[in-house]
C-alpha cells in the first residue's frame, strides 16, 4: 500500500515534469528521473508490434424510439417504414357517415424530410400497402418483417417530392374501411400502412418521426363533405411509426472493420497489453483508428465521432456503459483516451477487448469503414500508445 501511494505521487510529479515540456514523453524528460525510483516508459502498438485482433458483426436493433423515420435504398441497406394513424371522428360525423350523408373527398399523407443517405439527386420511389397483421413500434425490427402480412397492391398515387415535403394520395376505399372500423368494432382492426421502397430507388430519406416532434411528424389529411352543408378538413398524426432496416455486408476491403447505424454494425478490438508491468500506473493510453474513406458513407447530417466501450464479456457483448468514451475524428483518424481501460487490464481485470459503435445508432445509417488489425500497411492498423510509470 505504501509503495502504491509512493508510486502514485511520483507518477504525478513525473507527468507534470514531462508534459510541461512536451506533450509526449521524451528522452529529455526521462533523464530528469534517472536517479529516482521510477521510470516513465511508452509502448506503441505500431513500433513495438503488440499483438492485436479486430472483427465486426451485425446487430439488429429496434428503431421505434428513433427521431427519424427512414425509407429507401442505398449502398448495403434497405429501409421500409410502418405507420398507424390515430383517427377519430365526432359522433355527428359517424352518424352522417352511417346514413350516407357524408363522403370522403380526398385523403393524403405528408412526410417532412430531415435527412438523406446517398446522392440527394438519385431516384426515390416507394409503394404503400395495407397491413393485415398486428404490430407495435416497440420491439419491431428487421427480423419482424418475416411475419408482417400486407396487401401487395399499391394504394398510393400522385407521389410528390420536394425539399420540404413528401406527399401522396391514399386510395379512398382504404380510408372508407378505416371509417367503418371506427364506427363498427366488428370490422377488422386498422393495422396501418407499410411503405416499401421500389427496386429502382437509390437513396434513403429520413423523415421526422413521432418521437421527435408531434406537429411535424407524418400527417394524414382527410377532407369530408356533407353536400350543401359543410366541407371539413381533418388532420391526424401517427399513433405509432417505426422503420425496419435490412442489409447486406458493407462493401469494402477485406482489411476493414465497420461500424454503422440503423442496422447496426459494431466492431470488436483487442490488444495484448501483457508487456506493461503489473502495478504500473497508466499515465495515458491513446487509441487511434484510421478511416478507409473509400468505403465510408455518411448522410446529410451526422455525428462525426465513434464510441468505444470496455468489454466485460466479449461473447455476450456485456459492456461497461458508464465508462464509454468518445473518439473524435480529425481528418482521417478517430482518436480518444482509454486510459482507465488499460489501467483496469493492468490491474488484473480480464482483458476482453473493446467495442466500437457509432455515436448515434438509431437516427441515421452512417457507415464508417476502419482499417483493421490485418491491414497490410501496419501504420494504418488500430494503434494504441501507452505511457506508464513503473518502479525501476
Amino acid at each position: 500500500m505504501i509503495y502504491r501511494k509512493l508510486l502514485l505521487t511520483l507518477a504525478g510529479i513525473s507527468i507534470l515534469a514531462l508534459y510541461s515540456c512536451n506533450d509526449n514523453p521524451t528522452s529529455v524528460g526521462s533523464n530528469l528521473l534517472k536517479n529516482d525510483f521510477i521510470n516513465v516508459n511508452q509502448i506503441d502498438s505500431y513500433k513495438d508490434s503488440l499483438k492485436q485482433t479486430s472483427s465486426y458483426y451485425k446487430k439488429t436493433v429496434a428503431l421505434g424510439a428513433s427521431s427519424t423515420l427512414l425509407l429507401g435504398k442505398n449502398a448495403n441497406v434497405q429501409a421500409s417504414a410502418l405507420l398507424r394513424f390515430l383517427i377519430y371522428f365526432d359522433d355527428s360525423v359517424k352518424t352522417d357517415y352511417t346514413n350516407n350523408k357524408v363522403s370522403i373527398v380526398s385523403a393524403s399523407v405528408k412526410l417532412t424530410p430531415t435527412y438523406t443517405f446517398g446522392d440527394s439527386t438519385a431516384n426515390f420511389n416507394f409503394s404503400v400497402h395495407k397491413v393485415s397483421s398486428n404490430w407495435t413500434s416497440e420491439g419491431f425490427d428487421s427480423d419482424s418483417l418475416s411475419s408482417l402480412v400486407y396487401d401487395p397492391s399499391n394504394l398510393s398515387s400522385n407521389l410528390a417530392l420536394t425539399d420540404s415535403s413528401t406527399s401522396f394520395n391514399l386510395d379512398l376505399s382504404l380510408v372508407n374501411n378505416w371509417m367503418k372500423e371506427i364506427i363498427d368494432s366488428t370490422f377488422a382492426d386498422d393495422n396501418g400502412l407499410y411503405l416499401l421502397p421500389t427496386s429502382d430507388t437509390k437513396k434513403v430519406i429520413g423523415y421526422t418521426a413521432l418521437s421527435a416532434s408531434y406537429t411535424s411528424a407524418t400527417s394524414l389529411t382527410i377532407i369530408l363533405q356533407k353536400t350543401g352543408v359543410y366541407t371539413d378538413t381533418l388532420t391526424f398524426y401517427p399513433a405509432q411509426d417505426v422503420s425496419a432496416i435490412s442489409s447486406t455486408a458493407p462493401a469494402g476491403s477485406a482489411e476493414d472493420i465497420f461500424v454503422q447505424g440503423g442496422i447496426v454494425y459494431n466492431s470488436k478490438l483487442w490488444f495484448d497489453v501483457s508487456s506493461v508491468p503489473k502495478n504500473a500506473i497508466i499515465n495515458r493510453a491513446e487509441l487511434t483508428l484510421t478511416v478507409d474513406s473509400t468505403a465510408t458513407i455518411t448522410g446529410s447530417s451526422f455525428v462525426n465521432s465513434l464510441y468505444v466501450y470496455f468489454l466485460e464479456d466479449t461473447a455476450n457483448e456485456v459492456i461497461d456503459s458508464v465508462r464509454a468514451y468518445s473518439l473524435s475524428r480529425v481528418n482521417n483518424t478517430f482518436d480518444g483516451n482509454i486510459t482507465s481501460y488499460v489501467q483496469s487490464w493492468v490491474d488484473n481485470v480480464s482483458n476482453d477487448g473493446l467495442l466500437l459503435k457509432v455515436a448515434d445508432p438509431t437516427s441515421g445509417l452512417e457507415l464508417f469503414a476502419l482499417k483493421g488489425s490485418n491491414a497490410a500497411d501496419r501504420s494504418v492498423r488500430p494503434r494504441l500508445i501507452i505511457t506508464y510509470t513503473a518502479k525501476k
